[in-house]
């Protein structure tokens, strides 16, 4: 298994890259990035309901990881945040989008379950290890690394 495709949104708000898995893509999406692209453009303009404005402004990137099971839409997403000097030592927030609602999994108020992959976690080291040899967050979203997990990339 490996990532499939890339979206990189650097001009959002929050500006927000995701990669794309191949478990579940073809059941979920159709097998098309572009609707997979759609289904994050859409939870991060209309679909921030569930995660005020307010909170999801705290953060100074999004990075994701986009999968599916059989008709299920998720998006495993890792908010950054706390970067006071560049490139800094961010706080990371985890959180995870099912089918345009946030999936909290919670068992009490103390308690929070996300899930995500093996593939995502070396996906997140990469990006992390490349984003502190950029000069900015912009120059960061806008250059994105080359990942060791993916495999015949089509870029957006």
């Amino acid at each position: 298994m490996a990532f499939i495709g890339r979206i990189n949104l650097p001009d959002l708000k929050v500006p927000v890259r995701a990669y794309v898995h191949e478990a579940g893509f073809n059941e979920a999406y159709k097998g098309d990035i572009e609707e997979a692209q759609a289904y994050l453009k859409d939870f991060m303009t209309d679909s921030l309901r569930w995660y005020s404005g307010k909170e999801i402004m705290k953060f100074d990137y999004l990075l994701g990881a986009i999968w599916g099971k059989k008709d299920e839409k998720i998006i495993d997403l890792f908010g950054f945040s706390d970067i006071s000097e560049w490139p800094g030592n961010p706080d990371v927030t985890s959180f995870v989008i099912k089918n345009g609602g946030y999936d909290t999994r919670e068992d009490d108020d103390s308690f929070v379950e996300s899930y995500t992959c093996g593939d995502t976690l070396i996906m997140l080291g990469e990006e992390e290890k490349y984003r502190r040899t950029t000069k900015s967050l912009d120059e960061y979203m806008r250059n994105p690394p080359e990942i060791s997990v993916m495999k015949a990339l089509k870029k957006s």
